[in-house]
């Protein structure tokens, strides 16, 4: 199986889309009651972005995708954590970080 890394980034940037709109539109007590977690999900998103970081070849334009993604995994990371903690402020910063992430 050949794995192409704009295609898992594609994948990445739907489910990252989808984490930004339920994280945007569920109450913190709905959020912690989700199911996959919001954790799983962030914790998915980051293991997709260190395969992509694995994979990006030397070229700029690769690199610069597994960035991107490494980037929006973090974001979602920290949309996890403010759910965990309870934190509305935290999450609210997290999610405008999410949603002005520049996809490529």
């Amino acid at each position: 199986m050949d794995l192409d890394i704009r295609d898992l980034y594609q994948r990445l940037f739907r489910v990252a889309n989808e984490f930004l709109a339920l994280s945007m539109s569920l109450s913190i007590k709905d959020l912690q009651d989700h199911d996959p977690s919001v954790s799983e999900i962030a914790k998915a998103a980051t293991m997709l972005a260190a395969l992509m970081d694995e994979l990006a070849d030397d070229e700029y334009s690769e690199k610069r995708i597994a960035m991107n993604a490494a980037q929006a995994a973090l974001f979602m990371r920290q949309i996890a954590i403010a759910v965990r903690k309870d934190d509305q402020e935290l999450l609210d910063r997290s999610i405008a970080d999410l949603e002005n992430i520049n996809f490529v």
